[in-house]
């Protein structure tokens, strides 16, 4: 099994707290995290937010936040667009990633 289906069956088949956390881990061990990353990992925070009874930004608000002083605007808008397009059209966003996985294997 190659590595990007794997990973595409583990993430399907964890929790969100362990997806959560996975994808935590690779944008604080990445200098430069790659919009899309940053994208799903706020996704996945407000899904937690909503899931605990939140309201949706009342603490990733505070994270966007402290990204305008580590990435810059084009970054962060892209993540942010990122995040809506999993939030509102999750199987699309799916879709494209499980798409860019299968072409890294090719």
């Amino acid at each position: 099994m190659s590595d990007s289906k794997s990973f595409r069956k583990e993430l399907e088949n964890s929790s969100l707290e362990d997806t959560l956390k996975r994808i935590q881990g690779l944008v604080d061990s990445t200098e430069s995290p790659r919009p899309l990353h940053l994208g799903i990992l706020l996704a996945l925070r407000i899904a937690l937010e909503m899931r605990e009874g939140k309201e949706a930004g009342s603490e990733t608000a505070k994270i966007v936040a402290q990204w305008t002083e580590k990435f810059d605007a084009q970054t962060i808008d892209e993540a942010v667009a990122f995040t809506r397009q999993f939030l509102l059209k999750p199987q699309e966003l799916v879709s494209r990633i499980a798409s860019k996985l299968d072409e890294e294997n090719e």
